[in-house]
């Protein structure tokens, strides 16, 4: 099994970009799945928010994570990370990814919550692998 975590900011969701930007900017310091973590549970609080409210917030954020601030506000304002969300955004799209979360099992495509059941019936009729 190949578990791959890709950004999907939907189309038209500028503050979820700068967002997903900010997530790769703190996997530069190992922390990208606790930032994103936190960026989820807070949506509410920053969903509304464009510009450099966004930015202070994302970079107060990280630094409530205790991330190097200084660090991560660089690299959030260096716009670096923002070529790789934009083609992650991309290949969603090429591929009719229309929800969070999509799965790939055995070459077929399932979006949204699956039950414990289903994921084992799923994996279990799944092609083995090749061994590397």
């Amino acid at each position: 099994m190949r578990y791959l975590f890709r950004d999907f900011p939907f189309p038209g969701q500028a503050n979820v970009i700068r967002a997903s930007e900010a997530a790769a900017c703190a996997n530069e310091q190992g922390r990208y799945y606790e930032y994103h973590e936190a960026l989820f549970r807070a949506a509410g609080s920053w969903g509304n928010l464009l510009g450099e409210s966004l930015d202070r917030y994302l970079v107060d954020l990280a630094d409530q994570l205790g991330l190097d601030g200084t660090r991560f506000a660089q690299c959030l304002a260096s716009g670096r990370m923002r070529e790789g969300v934009l083609a992650d955004q991309k290949l969603a799209t090429d591929l009719g990814l229309t929800g969070t979360p999509t799965f790939f099992i055995g070459g077929e495509k399932r979006t949204g919550f699956l039950p414990y059941e289903e994921w084992k019936a799923l994996l279990d009729k799944a092609p083995a692998s090749p061994s590397y």
